[in-house]
């Protein structure tokens, strides 16, 4: 089977904060999402980055980040992203959208976005899944802890898209079309760190008040993500959340190797529209694979596989 290849469609600026500690969130997903030996392309859409058509078809999925715009506003690069991402959809084309992603492709399927009816919505929220065969299969917790910072949303779908999970704050906070698309209202690939930065950037800038930045902060304190966000080492067995436990053990085979290593070598990538190219680094430090994200893709989308692949982590 050749060599996998996957875009990020990038819809905002990197903060000083992530560049400085992650190096921009480009390699965040793809150390989060990728497998070694694919290819992982980034296109900056917001500044009107984007594929060429005949560029399309190389691809076998994208995956659209969140944004500090509005899904549901009609500047010109967000125009062109619908239009691309109805052309994916018609070509069948893997995509996962995260938060700004997820309300944006809604829209694209014909759904309807707009500010939150509730609110914001920033700190640790539990997504309550809905009945599947896939996550009974997998033993899966009824619901998951997942960090959240968005006060827009997806207020309608077509019928024929399948919410998959909805929080006491937002209906839709998952869903799925046909074997090819996900949408994600929460932020997976957050840490910690990460949100409280965003909360004290939004505080400064007078785009929340302080009681929310307080409540948010106080959400972070007393509640964990579910997520595993550490570097692996030799029988690593421990740190692992409840709900990822089953997940792991079921699909243990996929991540045998990276258990195994004590370093996670990043698959080799290619930066477009920038002068640097080949293989990244990992910061020992702050290396993580976010194990439920994938397992949770892969818990909705294991039909994406091919029958070659065994289900070895081919996600999009």
């Amino acid at each position: 089977m050749g060599s996998k290849k996957f875009a990020v469609l990038h819809c905002a600026d990197d903060s000083d904060y992530v560049k400085k500690l992650y190096g921009g969130y480009f390699g965040i997903f793809v150390r989060m999402l990728g497998e070694e030996g694919e290819t992982w392309d980034v296109y900056k859409v917001a500044k009107e980055e984007f594929p060429e058509d005949n560029e399309i078809g190389e691809y076998d999925g994208f995956v659209i980040t969140g944004s500090c715009s509005d899904a549901h506003g009609n500047e010109l690069w967000i125009s062109k992203l619908v239009a691309l991402l109805k052309k994916l959809d018609a070509m069948k084309k893997k995509v996962l959208g995260i938060c700004f992603g997820h309300q944006i492709m809604g829209r694209a399927l014909g759904g309807k976005t707009g500010r939150a009816t509730s609110g914001w919505d920033i700190g640790v929220t539990q997504v309550h899944l809905q009945p599947s065969k896939i996550f009974n299969s997998l033993k899966m917790s009824a619901s998951l802890s997942v960090i959240e910072c968005h006060q827009d949303e997806v207020w309608e779908l077509p019928p024929n898209v399948e919410i998959m999970a909805q929080s006491n704050k937002t209906r839709i906070e998952m869903f799925k079309y046909g074997d090819h698309i996900m949408g994600i209202q929460g932020h997976p690939e957050y840490t910690k760190d990460i949100l409280l930065n965003i909360i004290d950037r939004l505080l400064n800038h007078n785009l929340i008040e302080e009681s929310l930045a307080e409540e948010a902060k106080s959400k972070l304190e007393t509640s964990e993500p579910d997520k595993k966000a550490a570097v692996l080492s030799n029988n690593a067995a421990a740190s692992l959340g409840n709900s990822m436990i089953p997940i792991v053990n079921k699909l243990q085979d996929i991540f045998a190797q990276l258990r195994s290593q004590t370093t996670i070598e990043l698959p080799q990538v290619a930066m477009v529209g920038s002068q640097s190219s080949g293989k990244s680094s990992v910061l020992e430090a702050l290396v993580g694979r976010d194990f439920l994200l994938r397992e949770m893709i892969f818990a909705y989308t294991a039909h994406w596989c091919c029958s070659s692949c065994k289900g070895r982590g081919m996600l999009m």
